[in-house]
């Protein structure tokens, strides 16, 4: 092991760093963690670190990094004071500066604090985090192991991860806080954008304290996405799709497609869950802040809020100004759940689902009865789909930083379609040459909507740049708050997802029941557990 030891004392300032190389640890037995500590002593010509809860001779093994740290005794206006200032421990480390060397008796303290600190696995590990949130913990730990030679424990690297994500998107309670005054900034910038934040009162004590609200629910919508729903199908997909925050929220998105077939989402929500109130909140502020148009189509799963909120008149998705239909995937699944029966499931034809089949009406899910061609040949909600995988990794953030990947993507979506379009339009048309030979106008049979006009047109508005939204200050005489009745409990949360053959791919293995040896359900459904004996 080569070890190179020196302290540079400074009077403003004293620059430690290591260097060494080393092998393999395991970071199993690590549960019982005591915290971490940081001694600080003033003076001019020394500055003492202590770091981590093992000892200085507490060190085996073999490690491989490199780690710049930076002790500051007098803290600047100039000091880059990270992320965690707000915990003392680390509040005058830093990693920005180039390698120094270090005193004998610092560097065990400052190993045992990096061989697998959360922090420091998190912020070697920032940038993964920030291109991709939803990164799986295992993945953590290979690279961890690939990079340093040293194991660490599941709960470490979550840990870590939770660290990255603070630093790199925010604080998750603060981000509540934020949340108003970037909806207003956005407001101010974004001409058009439009949000609407309901909040309840905050009870301390069976007393109402107005200097702070509650967050209940949140709708927002940029208007480049209304300007640009006017030249894409009259379709729209409504589905939710749980958080995976400290919070437990559901996020509602509402989907179109254009011409070129590409999906674009013009309608976000965060909700308490998908209840008959949110579903009504929701599709009634589409319908007053999206868009007006009549005989749009509403596909959705039969869920019965979503039917329960359609078939409420006052909010406007009534024929003729709008036609609610059913995802045929959802329905399928339905029925293998009414019959259990997977195979009967695929065909869809037997005696014994015509009576059920029957009580759902034919425009709800036949193509053949879709006599206007409202649904555009869309029979699932695989657009709503698409776009939860796309969001996927912003289920991952703080509340606002959720609202501000959203505002990311579309720009990268209106900015590269939009360049697409233009060229595809400049590279010329084609044209239907058997119409040509008979002289027939084609056009007649194509709607404008698949013209390459139209999707130049839907991609047209542009988005100009937000600036520093640091400089605007709030309206809001109170500070807004999490609810805390929907945080999380500690632990690994338990899985509440009941999952069925549409959670399935072609090559997992099926379920199989155990009393029939049938696919597609278990022995607490078997249709003969009732005939058994």
């Amino acid at each position: 092991m080569n070890l190179n030891l020196s302290l540079s004392q400074q009077n403003d300032r004293t620059l430690v760093s290591r260097d060494y190389n080393e092998g393999v640890r395991n970071d199993a037995d690590e549960d019982n963690e005591h915290s971490d500590y940081e001694s600080y002593t003033d003076g001019d010509d020394e500055a003492e670190i202590s770091l981590g809860s093992s000892s200085s001779t507490d060190v085996e093994g073999e490690f491989n990094s490199n780690l710049h740290i930076q002790v500051t005794e007098n803290v600047g206006e100039d000091t880059v004071i990270p992320f965690w200032n707000v915990t003392p421990k680390y509040k005058y480390i830093n990693w920005e500066y180039p390698d120094q060397e270090m005193d004998e008796k610092h560097l065990q303290e400052v190993k045992s604090w990096v061989e697998g600190d959360p922090l420091f696995v998190g912020l070697y590990f920032d940038r993964m985090v920030n291109e991709e949130p939803s990164v799986h913990i295992s993945l953590i730990q290979e690279q961890i192991c690939a990079q340093f030679g040293y194991k660490i424990s599941y709960k470490k690297a979550w840990k870590a991860k939770q660290k990255a994500i603070v630093k790199v998107f925010g604080d998750w309670d603060e981000s509540y806080a934020t949340l108003p005054r970037w909806l207003e900034y956005m407001q101010l910038n974004s001409p058009g954008f439009v949000y609407k934040l309901e909040t309840k009162e905050y009870v301390v004590g069976h007393q109402v304290n107005n200097r702070y609200r509650v967050f209940e629910r949140l709708f927002w919508s940029f208007e480049q996405c209304h300007e640009a729903f006017k030249f894409c199908k009259p379709i729209l997909q409504v589905d939710g799709t749980f958080l995976y925050g400290k919070y437990r929220h559901t996020l509602l998105i509402a989907t179109t497609q254009d011409g070129n077939n590409c999906v674009l989402p013009v309608a976000f929500a965060i909700i308490e869950g998908e209840t008959l109130s949110a579903w009504e909140w929701f599709l009634a502020l589409i319908r007053l802040h999206v868009t007006d148009r009549a005989g749009i189509c509403l596909i959705s799963d039969r869920h019965q809020s979503i039917k329960g909120a359609v078939s409420n008149p006052h909010i406007g998705w009534q024929p003729p100004n709008a036609y609610h239909v059913y995802c045929i995937r959802h329905i399928a699944s339905n029925f293998n759940h009414r019959f259990k029966n997977i195979a009967l499931k695929k065909e869809l034809i037997k005696l014994d689902i015509e009576r059920w089949i029957d009580s759902i009406s034919k425009e709800k899910w036949a193509l053949s009865y879709d006599d206007e061609g409202q649904r555009y040949g869309h029979m699932t909600t695989n657009l709503s789909e698409s776009v939860n995988k796309v969001f996927k990794g912003a289920r991952n953030l703080p509340i606002c930083a959720l609202v501000k990947a959203t505002y990311g993507r579309l720009v990268e979506y209106f900015v590269k379609r939009g360049e697409e379009a233009m060229s595809d339009l400049h590279n010329g048309s084609m044209f239907c040459l058997a119409c040509i030979a008979v002289s027939i106008n084609f056009w007649q049979y194509v709607d404008p909507v698949y013209s390459m006009q139209y999707v130049v047109n839907a991609y047209s508005p542009q988005w100009k740049p937000l600036g520093n939204e640091c400089n605007i200050l709030t309206n809001c005489e109170w500070k807004l708050m999490p609810d805390v009745d929907r945080a999380r409990g500690k632990g690994r949360p338990k899985s509440t997802r009941i999952r069925n053959e549409m959670d399935w791919v072609e090559s997992q293995t099926r379920q199989r029941c155990s009393k029939c040896n049938e696919v597609g359900h278990n022995r607490c459904h078997c249709p003969q557990q009732n005939n058994v004996g």
